[in-house]
This record gives structure tokens, C-alpha cells and sequence, in this order.
């Protein structure tokens, strides 16, 4: 399994764990366009950094230390026009794993 389909795999059982708490009212199956942040996303603001801090815990467990997520250090991420999908996470979170 690759890097990127076990990142993918985490989101998914994040997914599942805020759907199993009821942050999300619906089951997800997360592909990589699945939008975080934007007009149709299945998040609110508690909803997303719940799921922030899920993967990082998660992250650092898999990873033996620590790690830090920080919206800002996303290169993909514009915030005058807020759009982040799963697949930009990835890329980001693939940058953070291998420093």
C-alpha cells in the first residue's frame, strides 16, 4: 500500500469516528475530491477541526512523534478563496510525513 492510499485510509476512519460522534449527518466515502473546506462541504468549522485534530492524532501515532497540521503551510490552499479537498491534504500531509 503507498504512502497516499494509507493518508487516504486515514481520513476514512477520521470520517467514520466524526459520523460514529455525529459531527457529520451522513455516512462519507472520502475520494480525493472530496471538498474540506468550500460552499458544498459536508463539514462546519467544529466538524473540520475535529477532523484536524483526528488526523493528527492518528498521523502521530503511525508516524511514532508528533505531528502538526497548519492550514497555512498548505500550498494548495488559497484563504481569499477558501478551498481544500482531500487530495490537497494529502499532498500536504505527504510533505509533513517526509520531513
Amino acid at each position: 500500500m503507498s504512502n497516499r492510499e494509507k493518508i487516504i485510509e486515514i481520513f476514512q476512519d477520521s470520517f467514520d469516528t466524526l459520523y460514529h460522534s455525529e459531527y457529520v449527518d451522513k455516512e462519507i466515502l472520502v475520494k480525493e475530491n472530496t471538498n474540506l473546506i468550500s460552499g458544498d462541504s459536508i463539514l462546519d468549522s467544529i466538524g473540520f477541526v475535529t477532523l484536524f485534530a483526528e488526523l493528527e492524532e492518528r498521523l502521530s501515532e503511525i508516524n511514532g512523534s508528533e505531528v502538526y497540521l497548519v492550514l497555512e503551510d498548505i500550498i494548495d490552499f488559497e484563504i481569499d478563496s477558501p478551498e481544500l479537498t482531500v487530495g490537497m491534504m494529502i499532498n500536504y500531509i505527504e510533505e509533513v510525513l517526509n520531513e
